[in-house]
């Protein structure tokens, strides 16, 4: 068997199917190693891809020092635990959670507070934004970029998740409109923005996790 080090040679000489012959050398182990750290094999492929993609792009690195598995593994590894990191992060946001935010912002619209109960409600308020804005954040990271238009679709979760995200942003139009007649607190309309924008990434996220496929909206 030709050993990994013989076929990046190759490849780094010109070879393009030795690439592929050390992707096929690898892939099988490697993927099990990421699986073991992620345990999400979804994103353990997506790892693994990229780990495979920078070794093609920075391999000129590669000293020879250790051993090109042990360099290849090393790059899959910081990929995974930034992966992980970046998953310790989210910091899960429930429906219990959002529940209360909304009847803040509704007891915001409906009942004559004091100015010590409306206080006490905007900085709840503001607390959940900024809990919101963070996990938002959070999950962008292991996201990629957006490059097209989709239509919600492949799995019921999916498409609930941006049912919901539309109906915030009609509520988010409609405080917005009112706030011009009435004096209606800032925070409410903030709340229903930031949970809009969190409903979205969440439904991307859930693509992800799920595995699914959605249709691409052509104009």
């Amino acid at each position: 068997m030709v050993s990994g080090e013989e076929l990046f040679r190759r490849y780094q000489e010109g070879d393009r199917g030795a690439f592929d012959d050390l992707v096929a050398l690898y892939e099988h182990d490697f993927m099990f190693f990421l699986n073991g750290v992620v345990n999400d094999k979804h994103e353990a492929t997506h790892l693994m891809i990229e780990a495979f993609a920078q070794l093609a792009l920075k391999g000129g690195d590669f000293s020879g020092r250790s051993s090109l598995k042990t360099y290849l593994y090393t790059i899959g590894k910081n990929l995974a635990f930034r992966y992980v990191k970046a998953r310790r992060k989210e910091r899960h946001i429930s429906i219990e959670e959002i529940a209360g935010g909304l009847h803040d912002v509704s007891g915001l619209f409906t009942i004559e507070k004091s100015e010590n109960e409306k206080s006490e409600a905007e900085r709840r308020i503001d607390e959940a934004v900024g809990r919101l804005e963070n996990q938002i954040d959070a999950m962008s990271e292991s996201l990629p970029p957006v490059t097209y238009f989709a239509i919600p679709s492949g799995h019921r979760v999916v498409s609930q998740g941006h049912v919901c995200r539309t109906v915030c942003r009609r509520a988010e139009r409609v405080t917005i409109t009112a706030s011009r007649h009435y004096a209606i607190s800032p925070q409410t309309a903030a709340y229903l923005n930031r949970l809009s924008d969190w409903l979205y990434v969440f439904g991307r996220k859930a693509v992800a996790a799920l595995g699914v496929k959605q249709s691409l909206w052509t104009p």
